[in-house]
């Protein structure tokens, strides 16, 4: 048997500004012309080997791909995450829109579940390629390096946030490690022992973690030396951030993706002024009006929603999937860092999305008031209720989470009064505040859901 090749780490390498620098830095007139031919090849794909998407085409009236552009494919229909779900019931185990035989499928992942049932979709060596480069490139924009030890804070299984992360920290070099299927203290304890310089996580999970530190171990987080974190999956890195970087003494870079598109492909840059979109080579974007799902176009301050096109994808396709984040462009042009994609910020879901008296109420919204609040007044822990199943809901309803057990009657009364002060003056609209106990509006133990059900 040949021995095994050991990894050798270049500082040389360690230093350069991106993963791929070709991709990340090319000129937009040029990736047009790239994203064009890789559309017609992977249009053409899809017709020959997916009856899903042949059928819906073909119901549009559309009778050919051969000549298919950039510029008119929102003539396709859209697709969405509830008709991949039918899909994969009416055809399991991956659906009508499976372009590659399970011969081809080397491994099988599932969503995480947090907004219906999971969907599965499976990745073929060459989908696994891929998925490794683009979380690459991701990591590498949030300043992971082959020298850097990884502590993975999320769970270790079949979700696309699990082993596709590893196989990219693995490829870019830096030493991997979970604690999965432990718990908080044991991650903690790997964190010292293997002096962890680096993590990713999401934003309520990572507030869990500094609570336990400070408070479970009396220890300052600062002293576990960790660097960077990669935050997402969820709202609420931007309203964290700070508070995060002066308890650890790291930088905090917010990042995304699409459990049925990629696991993740967008980053911060160092000037943090947006996440770019680092994988134009393999996904196609376009930002489409909610309601009427026309184009919007890509300037500076434009808000909407976000429609995916993958540009090579073989066992589990996704064409124009319709995604539910709102998103608002936060540039466009080259950034000075070079990347030539435009920069965005989640704002939220539009599931996640509620309307009280006429205004359009976000998650992430609610967060960042009460994330500013000091810790007398609340821990920021909170939930929406939502009244009933009606689009427009009657009152906001904010269960927050109290900043102590022992409130009286009198100043649990006057605090509650206090908060939606504060969240009327910055939202414009009056809550109606309930404190609850902070166990009762704990964050998950990874991904937190912030709207639930008045029962």
């Amino acid at each position: 048997m040949a021995a095994p090749q050991t990894l050798t780490r270049s500082p040389s390498v360690a230093t350069k500004s991106y993963w791929n620098p070709a991709i990340e830095t090319m000129p937009a007139a040029t990736l047009a012309v790239m994203q064009q031919r890789l559309l017609k090849r992977q249009a053409a794909y899809l017709w020959r080997r997916s009856e899903f998407y042949r059928a819906a085409w073909l119901e549009a009236g559309i009778q050919s791909v051969d000549d298919i552009q950039l510029e008119d494919l929102h003539g396709f229909p859209l697709t969405t995450k509830a008709a991949l779900r039918e899909s994969l019931i009416a055809c399991p185990p991956l659906g009508y829109h499976q372009a590659a035989p399970m011969a081809g499928v080397i491994r099988v992942h599932a969503s995480s579940g947090t907004t219906g049932q999971p969907t599965y979709m499976g990745i073929t060596r060459g989908d696994h390629d891929i998925w490794t480069e683009s979380v690459s490139r991701v990591f590498w924009a949030a300043g992971f390096r082959p020298d850097d030890v990884y502590a993975h804070c999320l769970p270790l299984g079949m979700f696309v946030g699990g082993l596709p992360l590893q196989c990219a920290v693995e490829n870019i070099g830096s030493t991997f490690f979970s604690p999965w299927p432990g718990g908080t203290d044991r991650l903690v304890t790997m964190m010292e022992q293997l002096s962890a310089t680096v993590l990713c996580s999401t934003p309520s999970y990572v507030r869990r973690l500094t609570e336990y530190v400070q408070q479970e171990l009396s220890t300052d987080p600062r002293s576990l030396g960790v660097r960077v974190m990669a935050l997402g999956a969820e709202p609420g890195t931007e309203v964290y951030r700070p508070e995060l970087e002066a308890t650890w003494g790291c930088t905090v870079v917010e990042t995304a993706g699409n459990s049925d598109v990629l696991p993740l492909f967008y980053a911060d840059c160092e000037l943090r002024e947006g996440m770019h979109m680092l994988v134009p080579d393999y996904l196609y974007v376009e930002l489409v009006d909610p309601v009427t799902k026309a184009p919007v176009a890509w300037e500076e301050g434009a808000e909407g929603g976000l429609v995916y096109t993958a540009l090579e994808r073989e066992a589990s396709p996704v064409f124009r999937l319709e995604s539910n984040d709102h998103v608002v462009v936060a540039g466009t042009g080259t950034c000075q860092c070079g990347r030539t994609t435009p920069r965005l910020r989640i704002v939220g879901r539009y599931d996640d999305m509620m309307i009280v008296g006429g205004l359009n109420v976000f998650p992430s919204a609610i967060a960042e008031v009460l994330g500013q609040l000091p810790p007398e007044m609340t821990t920021g822990a909170f939930r929406i209720v939502r009244q009933d199943d009606a689009p427009a809901q009657r009152a906001l309803v904010l269960r927050v989470a109290e900043p102590t057990p022992d409130l009286g009657g009198e100043d649990r009364a006057r605090l509650e009064t206090r908060i939606a002060d504060v969240v009327k003056e910055s939202l414009g609209l009056r809550p109606v505040v309930e404190l609850v106990p902070a166990h009762a509006v704990a964050a998950a133990e990874f991904k937190t859901k912030y709207v639930e059900d008045a029962q």
